[in-house]
């Protein structure tokens, strides 16, 4: 016969089968797993210019709006004319955006920020949007000054198409606050990375006129000319080795042209 304690007992061993030895559930083994590390970011964001619009006239500027990661919006009030199918803005924005990354693998979480292009209508009060670009700030986290070439999406709501249209956009994202080790998540969006080329690099040029005539001068120090003699013909110099064994033309003329030796004498 079985005491209701050991039933009692049974019962309570079926009800907690996933107790570990430390007290410890899969309910909070999943809850360290789930959490998030939190990061604080400052972003320096600059619209440069738009490229290859299906526009030959209007005016034009952009909106940047943070999908996520925190509620900053900024919108360009300057409007600017479009010049064979190209607008300049190079307007910047700065602002800061927080971020959370896995506690396994460090890596962070995708946070966008919406950049986009519209142009104003005939009577000002309104706008048309043309284009935009989802920029992922985790994946250009910690990696300095980057320019980027991104091509421009068109919206569903409106008639409009950007076409082959791109912009162009500089981005800087360094940690404020939290843990400065962490892993850049990969990007979904296609983009073109611009090389930028360093201002200290020099180009080649040939050198000018003075440099060569100065290169010029001292090669004719160095190496006077030949100078040339009046007399045409041909001409014989004795060299000193000869001259010092005193065997030379010189002394040969010298001896064929003096008299010879009286036989009366000998």
């Amino acid at each position: 016969m079985i005491s209701p304690m050991a039933n009692n007992m049974d019962e309570s061993e079926t009800k907690n089968p996933n107790e570990t030895v430390n007290g410890k559930g899969t309910n909070s083994l999943l809850s360290t797993f789930n959490r998030k590390r939190r990061h604080t970011f400052d972003v320096d964001l600059k619209v440069e210019r738009v490229l290859s619009l299906p526009y030959a006239s209007g005016k034009f500027f952009f909106k940047i709006r943070l999908l996520n990661g925190g509620n900053h919006i900024y919108t360009c009030h300057e409007r600017f004319e479009v010049h064979e199918n190209k607008v300049e803005f190079n307007i910047g924005d700065h602002f800061q955006v927080k971020m959370t990354s896995r506690i396994d693998n460090f890596t962070l979480d995708h946070c966008y920020c919406r950049i986009s292009i519209r142009k104003e209508g005939r009577a000002g009060h309104s706008y048309e949007k043309i284009g935009y670009y989802d920029l992922d700030l985790a994946s250009v986290a910690g990696t300095g000054d980057e320019s980027k070439a991104c091509l421009l999406n068109g919206y569903k709501q409106t008639n409009s198409s950007p076409s082959n249209a791109y912009l162009e956009i500089r981005m800087k994202v360094t940690v404020l606050e939290g843990d400065h080790i962490f892993r850049r998540p990969d990007n979904d969006h296609p983009y073109i990375k611009i090389e930028q080329t360093p201002s200290n690099k020099k180009i080649h040029e040939p050198f000018p006129d003075e440099c060569s005539s100065t290169m010029t001068g001292s090669a004719g120090e160095l190496y006077p000319p030949l100078t040339t003699n009046s007399n045409r013909g041909h001409s014989r110099q004795a060299s000193k080795s000869s001259m010092c064994s005193n065997y030379s033309t010189t002394s040969i003329n010298s001896t064929n042209n003096s008299n010879p030796p009286d036989k009366n004498h000998l």
